[in-house]
């Protein structure tokens, strides 16, 4: 009985084995099955999709589903994207999910994915239309903090749109990119664009617009003036500049920390344009820039005491340079940053800080920017911390002593002159800098009312180069634009009595930069 038992016994574990093996393989067989039914296409669509609920997930910060589902959606991704070989295009697109997913979960081996990434994209020998695609939207996906990849993959990109050998083509991308303020792609392309037409008649207007568009004119958020100079440079006939171009040309350098070089043109714009009305801003450009960033104050006096003579008020900056100022008697942000203006650099240390002012012309009572950068003396990186002491012109605002940036706004025209100065572990200086910034005034004036007529002028304070301004005016009545005129004034009939709204906009080098609306 008992032998009957064990033998029954047997026979139903073995069958039960059998039962779990045949499962089990099913379910292996089913997966597998169920993972070759897809194509490449639906295998990269569902990773998307798994990608695009884990960066939903942290975005909302559901951070319990985030991290409790994350290894299973990684692993799941990653079998789905192995799938995915071909055709190419997928492949690529395959390899840049991955590494946005390695990104995402901040995994070991994003470095390796892009090497990967980018040294598959250089096997791309024809420029097709969804290759370039492809590549301008990972362009436009890259964040701006990693520009060594940004580079070299919109390195790849113009070289493909090179291939294409068409002008046209290159124009068109150029320009999309600028529109995007991608500004490292439209500079390759731009100089690629003009190697392909510098035998066409077109190619000096061509150069001009480039030059238009890239140029530091203080209104621009984003400009490139590395690029800017090098296109200045070839111009066939680089010193016959009109007058405001050349100034412009020296205004750009500055903006791109060649002060040496920006001063040499400052000199030559005075030796050809001695009667200009820029000459006064000159004037102080090149005593800023020898003051404050060259530190030779003779030749700051120089021209602090043309400016005088021009009937400026300099008193404050010549007390600096003749040692007329008691730094007992002055605030402890202006002490210390005339100490480290004073000072030998080898006193503190070799740190880099830097003022960047958006816009760096603007007008009395509109929003200005400052912020500052500061890099470590030993490793080249970011500081993210010191103790920051603003001085000079600062305007209606009134700065704590920890403040790396702030947004303020000047209630009277003119060139002010912002300075700062970082300590880090108590009185250390670790760097400063100064910026010089415009500020102008718009005054609209009844020049003359005759009869019926009336006039209205606009004028502005300091002088802007006038061959890149542009007014426009429109007069509404009852809430209809019953007139609309360019040019710096504007005369009109009136009906009285009626109500007239008044709107004056000013243009510089295309892009408007002031608006001012009032009842008449």
């Amino acid at each position: 009985m008992s032998r009957k038992n064990s033998r029954s016994k047997s026979i139903i574990y073995s069958f039960f084995i059998f039962f779990l093996i045949l499962c089990f393989s099913s379910q292996i067989f089913s997966e597998e099955t169920q993972r070759l039914e897809f194509s490449p296409q639906e295998s990269l669509r569902k990773a998307q999709e798994l990608y695009l609920q884990l960066k939903k997930w942290q975005e909302e910060k559901a951070w319990d589903k985030f991290f409790s589902l994350r290894s299973s959606y990684l692993t799941q991704i990653e079998e789905f994207l192995k799938a995915v070989k071909e055709p190419l295009l997928l492949r690529f697109k395959a390899e840049y999910l991955l590494l946005k997913v390695k990104a995402l979960l901040d995994l070991k081996g994003k470095r390796k994915a892009k090497e990967i990434f980018l040294k598959d994209l250089e096997t791309i020998k024809v420029a097709k239309p969804q290759f370039l695609s492809f590549l301008k939207e990972v362009l436009s996906e890259i964040p701006k903090e990693d520009k060594k990849f940004k580079r070299k993959v919109s390195s790849l990109y113009v070289k493909l749109l090179k291939r294409c050998n068409s002008p046209e083509v290159l124009k068109k991308e150029l320009e999309l990119f600028y529109a995007q303020k991608d500004i490292d792609t439209f500079s390759k392309l731009a100089q690629n664009y003009l190697e392909l037409i510098k035998e066409k008649k077109e190619f000096k207007k061509e150069l001009k617009a480039l030059i238009k568009n890239s140029i530091c004119d203080g209104f621009k958020e984003i400009c490139e003036p590395y690029l800017t100079e090098e296109l200045f440079r070839r111009l066939s006939n680089i010193e016959a500049l009109s007058e405001d171009w050349f100034y412009l040309r020296a205004y750009n350098l500055e903006k791109a920390s060649e002060y040496e070089e920006a001063i040499s043109v400052y000199k030559e714009f005075l030796k050809k344009f001695p009667d200009s009305l820029l000459s006064s801003e000159v004037f102080f450009r090149l005593a800023f820039l020898y003051m404050y960033k060259l530190k030779d104050f003779l030749q700051a006096k120089t021209y602090f005491m043309k400016l005088k003579d021009k009937g400026f008020d300099v008193t404050r900056y010549l007390n600096i340079i003749e040692n007329k100022i008691a730094e007992n008697e002055l605030p402890y942000n202006e002490k210390m940053f005339l100490r480290a203006l004073r000072e030998e650099k080898a006193s503190y240390l070799k740190g880099q800080l830097l003022i960047d002012a958006y816009p760096s012309r603007a007008f009395v009572n509109q929003k200005m920017d400052i912020k500052s950068i500061s890099f470590s003396p030993d490793t080249g990186c970011l500081v993210p911390q010191g103790l920051y002491l603003w001085s000079g012109d600062l305007g209606e605002i009134k700065i704590t002593t920890n403040t790396p940036s702030f947004s303020t706004s000047f209630k009277e025209e003119g060139f002010k002159i912002i300075n700062l100065v970082e300590l880090v572990s108590g009185n250390v200086i670790l760097g400063f800098d100064s910026s010089l910034v415009n500020i102008y005034k718009v005054r609209i004036k009844k020049v003359e009312a005759k009869g019926d007529r009336i006039k209205l002028k606009a004028e502005f304070f300091p002088y802007l180069p006038e061959s890149f301004l542009e007014f426009s005016w429109e007069i509404g009545k009852d809430g209809e634009v019953i007139l609309e005129k360019k040019g710096k004034s504007i005369s009109f009939k009136i009906l009285y009595p009626s109500q007239y709204l008044v709107r004056v906009s000013l243009l510089f080098l295309g892009k408007e930069v002031y608006a001012q609306s009032f009842p008449l």
